[in-house]
């Protein structure tokens, strides 16, 4: 291994979140080049488990799953080619998954599958090369203070599973709820567990390579702990520095001898000062004041601690026991501290149910001024005519027929608005307008403006107005439902 090459600062003497942290930023870097590497091996097997979906969904899903450790080798090999600035190409991509999936795949399906450390342990089996007794003991040797690899996949286990269920929600709430199509979306089994099943691998795809890179960086920084890199990288680059490569060994050879020298001086030092005689009192006095005013030596600290009285202590001492009374009293205190607790938590357990028994005021709601425009159209009382129905009817005979529609839709909208004090606001749809109306006010009226909204969304968005018998219907029936009550 070249460490001179190495293009990222490790930390050997950090803990081991920064090395997480390291990885995640690895992870980001590099992140498009370990999605391809990820892909490479894990489309197959989603085509494969897309065959499944015919008879189960979760059979579909299991299977995906099952193989994501062999979905991480090939980014695990291109990290250790690119930490070194030597990323690899196609052709040794293809010689790697030739050479370690099929070596490696029973063992990590099966008892390597439920491993908390997976991450963590893939480099020792795949770049170390290392198998049975040997790879288990240089697991124990890495797994020593490093308890941040099952945390890495427990929390990679939950973002796994928080990107799955919001892909499910943006991927349905992205089909408008008008669309027609929607309904035959939605109970279509065939298209929801595809939808579902590409929802998985896409969440798989986004943490893939953040879990590959964290467990890699976790594994560096261990091996940096072990074998001191940091102090051998500073011993290369002095030699590299002074004489080249060639000369860094004895270089570093003379650094060697020049300070245990250095330290056979110090020890010698003292020694020979002590040869040379007594030391005058005054001046013995001198240096014991120096040595003492050192901050090695001249620290007060305070400590506290609790003591038994000297009463106590002497009755402790003379093995005296304690009194009938003092044990009346000591149990008497501790039921009291236990009545005390029981009555917490019984309180905390009831007050949510004495507190809906108590009676609340509400404060008078204040009424909101509705918008003057909804849809683009004035809903204003005071742009209507006064005789809604028979102005529409006579747009529709012109053959004015959205506009009739649309004059009947505005002046619903404001009659609800300013009769039935029903708020509507400006970012709302057709669609949640017509759910506050069913809501508000059942019966033939919100039957009416169902009719009326199907009609006006078709003849506004899909140029298909309906018949001309059925806008004069509409037109008749408007002022028995929105016209002046009598």
């Amino acid at each position: 291994m070249q460490l001179e090459k190495l293009n990222i600062a490790l930390a050997p003497g950090s803990a081991g979140w920064v090395a997480l942290d390291l990885g995640f930023a690895l992870g980001r870097h590099w992140f498009w080049r370990l999605f391809a590497a990820w892909a490479a091996v894990a489309v197959p097997v989603l085509l494969l488990s897309g065959l499944l979906l015919m008879h189960s969904l979760w059979l579909a899903l299991l299977v995906l799953w099952w193989f994501k450790p062999a979905f991480e080798q090939l980014p695990l090999f291109v990290l250790s080619r690119a930490i070194f600035d030597e990323p690899p190409r196609a052709r040794e991509l293809r010689a790697a998954a030739r050479r370690w999936i099929p070596r490696q795949l029973l063992a990590n399906l099966t008892w390597r599958r439920f491993s908390a450390s997976r991450s963590f342990n893939a480099p020792v089996a795949q770049l170390e090369e290392l198998r049975g007794k040997a790879r288990h003991a240089r697991l124990q040797v890495l797994y020593e203070g490093h308890g941040a690899r099952t945390w890495l996949t427990v929390a990679g286990a939950h973002f796994e599973s928080l990107f799955y269920g919001s892909l499910l929600v943006v991927g349905y709430a992205l089909v408008p709820e008008e669309l027609a199509l929607r309904d035959t979306l939605v109970n279509t089994r065939l298209l929801v567990d595809g939808g579902q099943l590409l929802c998985y691998f896409l969440a798989m795809a986004l943490m893939a390579p953040f879990y590959v890179a964290g467990g890699f960086s976790l594994y560096l920084h261990r091996r940096a702990q072990l074998e001191a890199w940091d102090i051998e990288l500073v011993f290369r680059r002095l030699g590299a520095r002074v004489g080249g490569a060639a000369g860094a060994r004895p270089v570093a050879g003379i650094l060697m001898l020049g300070f245990a020298l250095a330290l056979g001086a110090m020890s010698i030092g003292p020694r020979a000062e002590a040869a040379e005689g007594p030391v005058a009192r005054s001046e013995a006095r001198q240096v014991i004041t120096e040595v003492l005013q050192d901050k090695d030596f001249g620290e007060k600290k305070t400590v506290s601690s609790w003591r038994l009285k000297p009463g106590e202590a002497k009755k402790k001492a003379d093995g005296e026991p304690p009194t009938w009374p003092a044990l009346i009293a000591r149990l008497g205190e501790i039921l009291l501290w236990v009545l005390a607790a029981v009555l917490i938590v019984y309180v905390l357990f009831r007050l949510p149910e004495w507190l809906a028994r108590l009676p609340r005021r509400r404060a008078p709601r204040r009424a909101r001024p509705g918008p003057t425009v909804l849809f683009g159209m004035d809903v204003r009382a005071e742009s209507l005519p006064d005789d809604v129905g028979a102005e529409a009817l006579a747009l529709a005979e012109r053959g004015q027929v959205r506009a009739a529609l649309g004059l009947l839709y505005r002046a619903s909208l404001a009659v609800l608005m300013d009769r039935e004090r029903i708020e509507f606001r400006e970012s709302f749809t057709e669609g949640e307008c017509l759910r506050l109306v069913q809501a508000a006010r059942p019966g033939p009226g919100a039957e009416f403006f169902r009719r009326l909204t199907g009609d006006w969304q078709r003849a506004a968005y899909g140029h298909l107005p309906p018949a001309p018998e059925a806008v004069h219907e509409l037109c008749n029936a408007w002022s028995r439902h929105f016209g002046e009550p009598a």
